[in-house]
């Protein structure tokens, strides 16, 4: 699914960058890159993926966080994270994504 979601999202022109595990995607946001916006899968995580998000708000203030989820539970938390917009339930459409994406980096 990340796979396919980013290379949607590269042909839509974004310069993506994939992290398979809450860790990789740590290492990446320490990189001195500019990132506009995480979007995370929380699903299955065992709280990684909130304490990533939390981690970013504090750290990186000006990166934008989309949260997804599939269980309805996670995705009510992941909604009071994130403020920037309604959080992602899965399954997710691709081109739903990239709009609202979209307008998160518009703002």
């Amino acid at each position: 699914m990340r796979t396919a979601l980013a290379a949607y999202l590269r042909e839509c022109g974004y310069e993506v960058v994939e992290a398979g595990t809450p860790e990789e995607a740590t290492q990446a946001l320490r990189l001195e890159m500019k990132f506009d916006l995480a979007f995370l899968d929380i699903e299955g995580d065992e709280g990684a993926g909130f304490q990533l998000a939390q981690s970013i708000r504090k750290h990186r203030p000006e990166v934008r966080v989309v949260l997804a989820a599939g269980i309805p539970r996670a995705a009510a938390e992941a909604g009071e994270l994130c403020e920037q917009g309604p959080m992602q339930r899965r399954p997710y459409d691709h081109r739903t994504l990239e709009r609202h994406i979209r307008r998160l980096l518009a703002r």
